[in-house]
């Protein structure tokens, strides 16, 4: 028999008890709580960084006195599946690309802009003509149909030109569009064994080695 004093003891006992696993509860609830939004506060942040960069397409500081080295010397801060514009025989990696949006060079002495929208991954490499040579070029802004568009450096020509199409936004001009491949700097070392690799230094550039969160 259970007498009154064990009795309430055991009442003591029991309540304690399931205050006690009350409290646990919420503490739980409330980490989990936190967890989840800790979370979404990353999430949130990643996305807002995404997206930031796929529209600052329009602050991508293009480059136009690029530098160039041999695929030899290139291969002590490129990897070999690192991936690149190829054309005429110039490697431009995507790396680089990736910053600037634009390098504006010459290839056959010819004004050039090889382009790559980091939003959409394609790269077009864009020229002029004798009459109308190329000025540099940099990203200005996506349309509607989130399309890169490309303005004068110099912003003293209004022209605006679709970065996929090289068409004059007013569709009154045309870019000759060369052609070009995205392959990777073995594949480029391999096929062009005295080409010549754009040159960046990492040190000075460390972004450089990201992808502003797109693929390698």
């Amino acid at each position: 028999m259970i007498c009154a004093e064990q009795k309430k003891w055991y009442v003591i006992f029991l309540g304690a008890g399931i205050v006690l696993g009350i409290m646990m509860f919420f503490v739980v609830d409330n980490n989990y709580l936190k967890l989840q939004n800790i979370n979404l506060s990353i999430t949130d942040q990643n996305n807002k960084i995404d997206s930031t960069l796929i529209a600052r397409n329009s602050r991508l500081i293009a480059l136009t006195e690029p530098t160039f080295t041999n695929p030899n010397a290139a291969s002590d801060f490129l990897f070999p599946d690192d991936q690149g514009v190829s054309v005429s025989g110039k490697f431009y990696p995507i790396n680089y690309l990736n910053f600037h949006g634009v390098i504006n060079d010459e290839l056959a002495n010819i004004p050039t802009a090889i382009s790559y929208d980091p939003a959409t991954k394609m790269a077009v490499v864009l020229q002029g003509t004798a009459e109308e040579p190329l000025k540099p070029l940099q990203f200005s802004h996506q349309n509607n149909d989130s399309n890169a568009i490309l303005e004068q450096i110099d912003n003293q020509d209004t022209a605006l030109w679709n970065q996929q199409t090289g068409r004059s936004v007013d569709g009154n001009h045309s870019l000759i569009i060369l052609p070009s491949t995205i392959i990777s700097f073995s594949r480029f070392t391999s096929e062009n064994p005295n080409g010549l690799v754009l040159l960046y230094s990492i040190s000075k550039h460390p972004e450089y080695l990201s992808n502003n969160s797109y693929d390698r």
